[in-house]
């Protein structure tokens, strides 16, 4: 994955195109896709979910430290 978002959810939340798959064709029906159905509001929850269960500043200012340490 690409996106950070599916990245994060180990898993296709959004589309991603690049390339010769970025094309009108392709990302508009995607987005009216995201923007019509209601599981994204699951998924969105999801994605929070996974987002605030831990300090980002926190956890990478102890990887940035780990790094110096070693």
């Amino acid at each position: 994955f690409y996106c950070i978002v599916n990245i994060i959810a180990e898993r296709e939340f959004f589309p991603e195109f690049f390339g010769p798959n970025f094309t009108w064709e392709n990302v508009f029906p995607a987005a009216k896709s995201l923007w019509d159905n209601k599981e994204n509001e699951i998924g969105s929850q999801e994605i929070r979910d996974l987002l605030s269960k831990k300090n980002a500043s926190k956890e990478a200012a102890s990887l940035v430290l780990d790094l110096f340490r070693n």
